[in-house]
């Protein structure tokens, strides 16, 4: 059957409810780079791939190195940010995905992380919270905070901590 074509840092996510792997966007193509923006789920039971046609013009740009995570209490996949690669501009948006339907929303929050690729982002079940962290930031006067979305309000907060990880 069909299969995503080879790509790199895209973003990717466990989906636990329905035991399949999510993959969105990312590049590919070698020395011919394409930025991709389609949407894969892979299911390992029946060891099969599927695409998911989005059906409106609402989606979030293709990029590199954009970061999404499962939540498990909505069942749905949330991403921040990524490289623009076409435009080489950094991302600093907020999507969420209904699994159910394949349907992006944008989330507007204020405040929100500062435009980052290759950040590390986890979902944490007993809070309901995304949090966010490091990665290729603008500014760089972000770098070291802490950063936890309320998937109930749709809100981003700052935790600025003295006893932060040091880059290596």
């Amino acid at each position: 059957g069909p299969s995503p074509p080879a790509r790199g840092a895209h973003a990717i996510a466990y989906d636990a409810q329905s035991d399949r792997v999510v993959l969105f966007s990312g590049g590919g193509g070698g020395t011919d780079f394409v930025q991709l923006d389609d949407l894969w789920s892979y299911d390992a039971n029946t060891d099969t791939w599927t695409r998911h046609e989005p059906e409106s013009d609402d989606v979030p740009p293709g990029r590199v190195g954009g970061r999404m995570v499962y939540d498990a209490e909505s069942d749905r996949i949330v991403l921040f940010g990524g490289l623009d690669w076409s435009r080489r501009q950094l991302l600093a948006d907020t999507w969420s995905l209904d699994l159910d339907t394949a349907t992006w929303t944008e989330v507007a929050s204020d405040p929100s992380p500062p435009q980052r690729s290759y950040h590390q982002m986890a979902y944490d079940s007993g809070s309901d919270q995304v949090f966010l962290w490091g990665g290729d930031i603008r500014p760089y006067s972000d770098w070291g905070v802490l950063w936890s979305f309320d998937l109930n309000s749709a809100t981003w907060m700052p935790h600025e901590k003295t006893d932060r990880p040091v880059s290596v």
